[in-house]
This record gives structure tokens, sequence and C-alpha cells, in this order.
């Protein structure tokens, strides 16, 4: 039977073979516990800077779609991770802003992706006030006068999940035998594996076909 350590070698070289000769050739290696958010940040980084890039380079009708949907799909989840950072972690709007991802230089309000996330920094998160008139205000959990209330992020993500599905679908429909109805293929095959692994993941905390399937943003038959 093998030993710890001859696991984690073992699963270094798979690592290492699958990012070999690749942009992310660095990571080639189990991030240790202490290295993981640092090495997965780095990761999505590159991720998105990449395909920014390759968007912005495309020639034909597909690149305004493309480079349209990936600018807003990347502005909400700088958004969603903002919000994240300064809900959960209490960090500071400096703190948040040196951890968001940017397709320019740096993060600033003046990048590509980062408006969204800009624009929730000064907003209290329990002042209903502040976010009734947000441009994703159709997106925020029920308000009741009288009642406690803060935005709840897991919420707004839900929402943007159910209308990012049907642009994709829209995109790839309309749009044949074109580099954007390729891309949107790619992105709704990742859409139902991110599905299967959210639905399983809550099946396996015991919870109810309801809640597996909105958690795994599937409810209504959105995917």
């Amino acid at each position: 039977m093998a030993s710890n350590g001859e696991k984690i070698k073992a699963n270094d070289l798979y690592i290492k073979k699958i990012t070999e000769n690749s942009r992310f050739k660095w990571y080639d290696k189990v991030p240790l516990p202490e290295e993981r958010v640092k090495m997965d940040m780095r990761l999505d980084l590159e991720e998105i800077q990449f395909v920014w890039k390759s968007v912005n380079r495309l020639t034909d009708s597909s690149r305004k779609i493309l480079v349209d949907y990936f600018q807003h799909l990347f502005s909400v989840k700088n958004m969603l991770w903002a919000l994240r950072l300064k809900i959960y972690y209490k960090m500071t709007n400096e703190e948040i802003v040196k951890k968001l991802f940017y397709v320019s230089e740096q993060p600033s309000e003046t990048d590509p992706i980062c408006k969204y996330a800009f624009e929730v920094l000064n907003k209290e998160i329990d002042n209903y006030e502040h976010w009734k008139k947000w441009r994703f205000s159709s997106f925020l959990n029920f308000y009741e006068e009288g009642n406690i209330w803060s935005i709840d992020p897991v919420w707004v993500e839900q929402k943007f999940r159910f209308g990012e599905v049907k642009k994709a679908r829209q995109i790839f429909h309309q749009n044949p035998m074109t580099y954007a109805s390729l891309a949107m293929f790619f992105v709704l095959k990742e859409q139902e594996v991110d599905c299967i692994r959210a639905a399983t993941e809550a099946l396996r905390l015991n919870a109810s076909r309801e809640e597996a399937l909105y958690a795994s943003g599937t409810q209504s038959g959105n995917i």
C-alpha cells in the first residue's frame, strides 16, 4: 500500500503532466494548504487574461459577441468575488481591490472587467436603500419593510447563473458554424459539469431534491 509521501509524489507528477508545455506549466504540484489560495487565484487570473486576449484577437463577427459576453461574465464574477470578500472576510476596500481580477495592467475602475466590482465597494451590505437602484437590483434577495436585510451573494450568483445559461444558449443557436458558437459549446459543457458537481455535493450533505436543483443552478429546468 502506497504511503502518503508516495501518493503526494504521484499526484505531483500527474499535475505536472497535465500542465507541461502550456502557459500553466508553473502549476506543477499539489499546492500546500497555505499555497492553495494564492496559486488558484493566479491560475484564475491567467485563464481570464488568456481568454480576454484571445477573443480580442478575432477578426470576424464573433469578436464583438464574445468580447461583450466575456466582459459581462468576468465583470459579474469579479463583483461577486468583491462581495464575498467584503461580507465573509470583512476586508477593507483597499484589500479587496488588490485581490480583484483584471485584464489591463492592474485592477482599477477603468479596467474592462472591474467596473461592477468597484460599484459595490462603498455600498452598505445591510442597507437596502443603497441597493434598490443598483444595476442588478432584480437579482437581489427578497426585502420586506421592517425586517432585517442584508445582500446575499449566493442568491445574487444563482440569479446570474440562470441568465448566463440562457445567454450562452442564445449565442450558440444564433451564430452557427462560428467561433462564437464553438466558444459557447464549451461554456455550456462547463456549466453542465458545474451543475453535476454542485448537485452531487448538495445530495452528499443530505439536501432535498429541490435544494440540490437550486444549488446546481438547474431550478425550473434552466439547464
